[in-house]
């Protein structure tokens, strides 16, 4: 007989596990069993790893109309204009 079921929520480590402990009866509770059965069985628990998307848009220049991808290319600073030095100022 194989039962399988899904555990959501459980901590992360290892767990061992030494006993199943197996109940049974009819629907009306006039007959009811139990039996332990013994057992050696381990479970490694990871840490949940979500899954991460990466969304990657399009970004233009400042200086023309070329689309370049954002995570490849930033534009920095322009120069636009060019002044004298002004001391102090």
């Amino acid at each position: 007989m194989t039962v399988s079921y899904e555990l959501v929520q459980i901590p992360r480590g290892r767990h061992e596990f030494t006993a199943i402990h197996v109940r049974t009866g009819d629907i009306f509770g006039f007959m009811k069993k139990q039996h332990l059965y013994q057992l050696t069985d381990e479970l490694t628990a990871y840490p949940a790893r979500p899954a991460v998307r990466l969304r990657e848009s399009m970004k233009y220049q400042k200086q023309g109309s070329l689309a370049s991808s954002a995570m490849h290319f930033q534009a920095g600073n322009v120069a636009t204009s060019i002044r004298e030095y002004v001391p102090g100022g």
